[in-house]
């Protein structure tokens, strides 16, 4: 069910609602559980047409908007219910062979996940419409968050799909556009985004970590914003050439399972904090040139020189590429930080190799500036487009990726990291035909 309601005095001010329902039969058979209510109002202030401003001749437009709604999600289809959720398996050693495993637990307890949204803009054109944009505050409180809930293993699980805890989000948005240039047959335009985003959770339904080893592991955690990072204060290698950490109160140490929550570090967020973008385009008659810039920053990435992201350097192993650099003999010390191999397992399980792996080591500054795209496009003449009994015709060239900047000094693309491979420095060419 949906409605709308929007009414307009006088071209000045504008007061609007909205009101729907949303159902989903993941949430129990309840039907009370099942309904989430939607709504939003809001307000507008044409103040640009206010008689105080006809003196204002720069000013072309000014509206000031405030809202406030409530909205709510639900698990993303097959990844949580109220329910056990069921997959068809082939296994010989099944009677038919054929069955049905478990897939994702029911959760009695699943229930929406809902927003709260307060916003404020300001929308503006000035000096003959030259220049105009808008810009957006906004805080965004979620409770009820839907996502990997943490449970007693008694059940048969350690973890299901569930309501984990609050959070909240503050930020601001900002859109530029401007007209720089408009002669003849040519023409210049810019537009500018910005963002700044920062959340922090409010509400954690699990248990805080109680030891270093598992601060470092994990990626919530209650006054943070989320998808933290922890880490070790690496400390170098020892006479042996085995990793050490740094302990709260300065000592040095080797040894296995020592680390508390108080030695640990918080490294930042993973999610980038403020981002964008800055396009411009440049027209002449038929054709048309633009490039736009991307960038990201206030977070961290973790550096994909790490061996866990299995980079393979001799045959089919997972070593990483500085494995011929590590330590060997006892002349290497204080030359090298990367720790001794141990073919032994048996030996290896006596030392710990995650107070090298998941140091600060491998923690960057994960800011970056990007050229995203080039795009070169030319319509033919409406003249030429006729004859070919078409209604339009254009060709483009663009190249993608290119790397501009980045804040680490890995040497590492920000956008290559992990699971993640973007492709860099591509170039497509194309064309469109209309009829």
């Amino acid at each position: 069910y949906y409605s709308n309601l929007s009414y307009t005095f006088d071209r000045k001010y504008t007061l609007n609602a909205s009101w729907r329902i949303d159902e989903s039969n993941v949430f129990g058979r309840d039907k009370s559980a099942q309904n989430r209510p939607v709504y939003s109002v809001g307000a507008m202030w044409a103040l640009g047409r206010e008689e105080f401003m006809n003196n204002v001749s720069w000013v072309n437009r000014l509206n000031v908007r405030l809202t406030y709604g409530i909205t709510g999600n639900a698990p993303v289809v097959g990844t949580g219910s109220s329910y056990d959720i069921l997959q068809s398996e082939s296994n010989f050693n099944y009677v038919t062979g054929a069955g049905y495993i478990i897939v994702s637990p029911g959760n009695a307890k699943l229930t929406w996940e809902g927003t709260r949204v307060y916003n404020f803009g300001l929308d503006f054109a000035v000096l003959n419409n030259r220049l105009s944009g808008s810009i957006e505050t906004y805080v965004r409180k979620t409770t009820d968050l839907i996502g990997d809930l943490r449970i007693t293993p008694f059940t048969g699980y350690d973890r299901v799909t569930g309501n984990y805890g609050d959070m909240e989000n503050k930020g601001i948005e900002i859109g530029l556009n401007s007209v720089n240039v408009r002669s003849g047959h040519f023409s210049w335009t810019s537009s500018f985004t910005f963002s700044h985003n920062k959340n922090k959770l409010i509400k954690l339904e699990e248990n805080a970590p109680t030891t270093g080893a598992s601060l470092v592991s994990t990626t919530r955690m209650v006054g943070y914003p989320l998808h933290t990072q922890f880490a070790y204060n690496y400390g170098g290698l020892n006479a042996v050439g085995d990793p050490q950490i740094i302990l709260a109160d300065k000592s040095v140490s080797a040894a296995l399972n020592i680390a508390t929550p108080d030695d640990i570090l918080y490294m930042g967020t993973r999610q980038p904090v403020w981002s964008g973008g800055f396009q411009n385009t440049f027209t002449y008659k038929s054709l048309t040139l633009s490039a736009s810039i991307v960038y990201n920053g206030g977070h961290k990435i973790r550096s994909n020189r790490n061996p866990t992201f299995n980079e393979q350097i001799l045959g089919n192993n997972s070593l990483q590429l500085g494995f011929f650099d590590r330590w060997k003999t006892a002349d290497d010390a204080g030359k090298t930080e990367i720790p001794r191999y141990i073919a032994d397992p048996g030996v290896a399980a006596g030392r710990s190799l995650s107070y090298y792996l998941s140091s600060n080591r491998f923690i960057l500054n994960g800011a970056y500036a990007k050229l995203r795209d080039i795009t070169l496009g030319y319509s033919l003449p409406r003249n030429m487009v006729s004859k070919l009994n078409a209604e339009s015709v254009s060709f483009r060239f663009q190249l993608n990726n290119l790397l501009l900047w980045k804040a680490n000094d890995h040497g590492m693309d920000p956008e290559f990291t992990g699971t993640t491979r973007n492709a860099q420095g591509t170039f497509s060419l194309g064309a469109h035909i209309s009829f």
